[in-house]
């Protein structure tokens, strides 16, 4: 046995840590529950394109780096027909900047048990915002995602809103 956990956020599978701390896989599985029900076809081994059953487009990209490996920014452009060409996109993210608690449980002093406020202060800090509006420019959208990013796109199939 490896003795006591030295802390909540010390490694583990799990969506959330010690105390109900919500993870970025946390916030990665509410996006990803926001995929549509029917898969489209796509060429791209870094994305999922669904449509939902009242038409709307909800895509998931991701730039996943092994672990061990250094990764880099990754640019990806998407070419969608099925909508109007000047759509808008709503977008929401989980990277090291989005949903991430790390951060926030260091500043707090990383605190070996945190206390009921602590994690509730954690969780309302790494909550995911509301979705940022983007439009497709002729039905292109070229997106940067940092290492480790997951992204989902919703686009509105029908009237090009979100």
């Amino acid at each position: 046995e490896d003795g006591p956990n030295p802390g909540p956020l010390t490694g583990g599978f799990g969506l959330r840590a010690y105390g109900g701390i919500n993870k970025p896989s946390y916030y990665a599985f509410q996006l990803l529950h926001e995929l549509g029900h029917e898969r489209l076809a796509n060429p791209s081994h870094s994305a999922i394109v669904t449509r939902t059953r009242k038409g709307s487009l909800v895509i998931a990209l991701w730039n996943l780096v092994d672990p061990g490996v250094k990764g880099g920014p990754k640019t990806m452009r998407l070419e969608v027909s099925a909508v109007p060409p000047n759509a808008a996109v709503a977008l929401q993210c989980v990277d090291h900047n989005h949903g991430n608690v790390l951060p926030v449980y260091r500043a707090m002093g990383s605190p070996r048990y945190p206390t009921r406020k602590q994690v509730a202060e954690m969780n309302t800090a790494t909550a995911l915002p509301a979705p940022r509006i983007l439009h497709l420019r002729a039905g292109v959208l070229a997106l940067t995602l940092q290492p480790d990013a997951l992204v989902l796109l919703r686009i509105n199939a029908a009237r090009g809103r979100t």
